[in-house]
């Protein structure tokens, strides 16, 4: 690993405990994205870390060109903190690269959580030009098919701030390239069965029933596969965090703490 790696604690003062909840961002974004779970889950003593991957937000490096590769990332950022317990919560890429880090940590994974995410994720070709070409235009389309209809209207979770422009603005600032090689990255991936194997841990996969991006049936099946829960959010398209976000807190809240309870 090399450079700079920037992880957020949501304002954390305590040291890191033994068990933790890892939050995983997904393409062309950073640690931001899960401010207002990670920083319910700092104040009510969960050691939660959420890294910005290398090219993203405030850490070095170049983006990495495979979920394999971020995957093998994240295990070795993992093990510098050496914990006895992890769960993985992953945002779109960021689910894959959960999935298949659970699958490399093997019984140290107390849990993992996959949000808009399924076996396999194609993106379109033009899509992932526009993407390398036009980041702009790319980020625009990306905004507006993410988010439920209305969104950028709908009654915000926090006064005075837009969910909807808060995930566009992201992809917009993100560095030349970076983008696109995250979309190529999700198209690329196929799902190994090996992999499933290799997961013990008791699994949940959050859908949004309006999800244009993932569908939810998509979703489940994903849950099926890996004999876990699901959940539907009604009211969300792709971004669950950011268009239901107390929901989400609950929900992530409750199993954080069921899995990081138990024994080893």
């Amino acid at each position: 690993m090399t450079g700079s790696v920037f992880v957020n604690r949501f304002g954390a003062a305590s040291d890191i405990g033994r068990n933790i909840a890892i939050l995983i961002h997904g393409a062309g974004m950073d640690s931001s994205i899960w401010a207002l779970q990670g920083r319910y889950f700092s104040a009510h003593g969960v050691s939660v870390l959420a890294p910005d991957l290398p090219g993203h937000g405030r850490s070095d490096g170049e983006t990495l060109a495979s979920i394999d590769d971020a995957a093998r990332w994240l295990y070795e950022l993992l093990f510098t903190f050496m914990p006895d317990r992890v769960v993985l919560v992953g945002h779109s890429m960021g689910a894959l690269i959960a999935l298949q880090t659970a699958a490399l940590i093997g019984e140290r994974c107390a849990g993992i959580v996959l949000v808009g995410a399924a076996g396999e994720m194609p993106v379109h070709p033009g899509l992932i030009e526009a993407a390398r070409s036009d980041p702009v235009t790319a980020s625009a389309l990306i905004g507006d098919w993410a988010f439920a209809g209305g969104m950028e209207t709908r009654r915000q979770p926090v006064p005075g701030s837009s969910a909807f422009w808060h995930a566009r603005r992201l992809l917009e600032s993100s560095r030349p390239g970076v983008l696109g090689k995250d979309l190529q990255a999700c198209a690329d991936f196929s799902l190994y069965p090996g992999w499933l194997d290799a997961i013990a841990c008791p699994s949940l996969v959050i859908a949004g029933r309006r999800d244009r991006m993932t569908p939810a049936r998509k979703c489940v099946e994903l849950a099926t596969r890996l004999g876990g829960e699901s959940e539907i959010f009604e009211h969300s398209g792709h971004m669950m965090m950011l268009e239901e976000p107390a929901r989400m807190r609950r929900l992530l809240f409750s199993r954080l703490n069921r899995w990081l309870a138990r024994e080893g």
